[in-house]
């Protein structure tokens, strides 16, 4: 058995015209143009879902509905602690009725006392005041139930958590989605990015199912990287659903993304060549 030597092989293939055939052979592989891709984490969400947002600042009483309920439109979905709204109602009401008191006393003196004819101006603008603030309170003490407007189904992000939480003006709580209008949340990490463009190829292998790939096109990217669920700094990217077989909301697994068209050079060196420039700093 004779030793391999790295020498003799250069001496063999590396020598005269076998030489460069080899070189332009590599050279020429090196510069076949194959479109790039990356891997990327990949969830299926809802398209164009309906937001559910807190109407005032109060605290989450209860919320009926559990995670991937079907929702008909009309249906109670959230109840918001209302005690001490209803204490404020009826406290609006009661200053309400005492005001419309003051001015039909006022209103039936003014006849013959000057001074309590000077009053009405100003009584009258304390029962619109109060009224006011009858209607308001009435409004709050009625936003206090949501309702969903729409049909579809829930997604409630630990329900549990919710009862007895503060919530502002605007803040979600819950999500009605149509489960038929899905499409493609992809975490591409930063490290991995690449140059894509719209409507751009996109394949889905799901956890459930890896061997089956799902298709879908990219709609959009965003500009600023943020943390993905995984703590990885990545761009979020989302992809339409091109099939029949409609996926379920919440369901994970990996994206294909593909890009432009680089060299195969590129595409075998361009993390090594990264790499290399973030090491030394060029």
């Amino acid at each position: 058995m004779t030793d391999f030597s790295i020498k003799d092989f250069l001496k063999k293939n590396f020598t005269g015209k076998r030489s460069w055939i080899i070189i332009l052979s590599i050279i020429f592989i090196l510069v076949i143009p194959i479109k790039i891709t990356s891997t990327a984490p990949v969830e299926v969400v809802p398209n164009n879902p309906r937001l559910i947002t807190a109407p005032f600042d109060g605290v989450v009483k209860n919320i009926i509905v559990n995670n991937n309920d079907k929702i008909n439109s009309g249906d109670l979905l959230i109840q918001i602690e209302d005690t001490d709204l209803k204490n404020s109602f009826n406290l609006a009401k009661q200053s309400l009725q005492v005001a419309e008191k003051q001015l039909l006393r006022s209103r039936q003196f003014s006849f013959s006392n000057n001074e309590e004819k000077a009053k009405l101006a100003e009584l009258i603008a304390q029962v619109d005041l109060k009224k006011a603030e009858v209607e308001s309170t009435s409004e709050r003490l009625k936003n206090s139930k949501i309702y969903a407007d729409k049909d579809g189904i829930a997604i409630v992000d630990q329900k549990n958590n919710w009862q007895g939480r503060p919530v502002s003006v605007g803040e979600k709580i819950i999500t009605i989605a149509n489960p038929e209008k899905v499409e493609f949340l992809i975490w591409l990490p930063v490290k991995d990015s690449l140059i894509i463009k719209e409507n751009t190829d996109v394949k889905v292998f799901l956890d459930i199912n890896p061997i089956k790939p799902l298709k879908g096109k990219l709609k959009r990217a965003s500009y600023q990287s943020s943390l993905s669920p995984e703590e990885v700094l990545s761009y979020q990217i989302s992809a339409s659903f091109e099939g029949e077989e409609i996926p379920r909301i919440g369901l994970r697994g990996t994206a294909k993304i593909y890009g432009s068209r680089v060299t195969l050079f590129y595409y075998l060196f361009r993390k090594p060549i990264t790499f290399v420039r973030q090491l030394i700093g060029v």
